[in-house]
């Protein structure tokens, strides 16, 4: 199973307790994937979000309709990635590629929302959390959009 200490440090995972971390680690597995694999493509279906235990995994989005990718994020140890999916069933707004041999802990949406029905509090919590991560990431991106705007 994954390793609570780091699942303790994702930022999604932030304020719960040894309890719900192994709730949690219940509900999910761990999947190791080798150098160069696709963790999940853009466009994709998308059901699982990731917590990368020990690796790198790039992000890249298509940015012409060429099909070139375009770098966007590099994912390290403790972050969480394809969260998108906890909270609807759209397709992959990105590609995800490992740049190492990496160890992920998984969840599916379905299993995610089977425990935060028994533990509304824990729900409550990822949800939380998630939006800090989306608004985080929203300003960011909008920083970045306004100065590559700039004259």
């Amino acid at each position: 199973m994954a390793n609570i200490d780091i699942l303790k440090k994702a930022s999604l995972l932030v304020g719960f307790t040894d309890t719900q971390l192994k709730s949690l680690e219940s509900c999910g597995e761990t999947r190791d994937l080798a150098q160069d694999e696709v963790v999940f493509e853009e466009g994709a279906p998308g059901d699982e979000i990731f917590v990368l235990l020990d690796g790198r995994v790039q992000i890249t989005m298509e940015m012409s309709r060429k099909t070139e990718q375009a770098p966007v994020h590099t994912v390290l140890p403790g972050s969480v990635f394809g969260e998108f999916a906890l909270a609807e069933s759209a397709k992959r707004s990105a590609t995800a590629v490992t740049l190492q041999d990496c160890t992920f802990f998984v969840i599916t949406r379905d299993a995610f929302r089977q425990l935060a029905t028994k533990d509304p509090a824990l729900g409550y919590l990822v949800m939380q959390n998630l939006s800090e991560i989306l608004v985080g990431r929203i300003i960011k991106t909008t920083r970045e959009l306004r100065a590559s705007l700039m004259f």
